[in-house]
């Protein structure tokens, strides 16, 4: 049996492994060394594992991992919560504008109009999904702290 995992392990260079909760990880290196991984994982101590550019300890990812502060949700100021609140009607007042100068576009007489008109609208029509996407990144951004 381990005659086969050393022939795997050189034919393999990746492996994708259930790690639970439904998810798939992709494994930069061989069976033998997703075991090693695993069981380091299991018990605290260094073990190396593969990496495109070389190897990286557990230790020192552990390490990186442990000087980031855990990602808490942080209480929102007064004026961010109203912010929070008029950002859904804004988002819909912006919709429906850009929805009627959307359907004035595609209009068949829309592009008979003088030219600054119609440039005018389409300008309009970008910087209405410029505002819109922006409004959309500030309401998750909030909803998210």
């Amino acid at each position: 049996m381990s005659h086969d995992r050393a022939f795997l392990d050189d034919v393999v260079s990746s492996l994708l492994v259930l790690v639970g909760d439904g998810r798939v990880q992709d494994f930069v290196g061989g069976y033998t060394d997703w075991t090693r991984w695993r069981d380091a994982k299991a018990a605290p101590r260094e073990v190396t594992k593969r990496s495109a550019a070389g190897t990286i300890s557990d230790a020192a990812t552990a390490g990186l991992a442990a000087s980031k502060p855990p990602a808490t949700k942080r209480k929102l100021s007064y004026k961010e919560q109203r912010e929070l609140a008029s950002l859904p009607a804004r988002m819909e007042a912006l919709e429906k504008e850009k929805n009627e100068l959307a359907a004035q576009a595609t209009d068949a007489g829309f592009y008979s109009r003088p030219r600054a008109e119609v440039a005018a609208s389409l300008a309009r029509l970008a910087e209405l999904e410029l505002e819109h996407d922006a409004a959309l990144a500030r309401w998750m951004e909030l909803e998210d702290a």
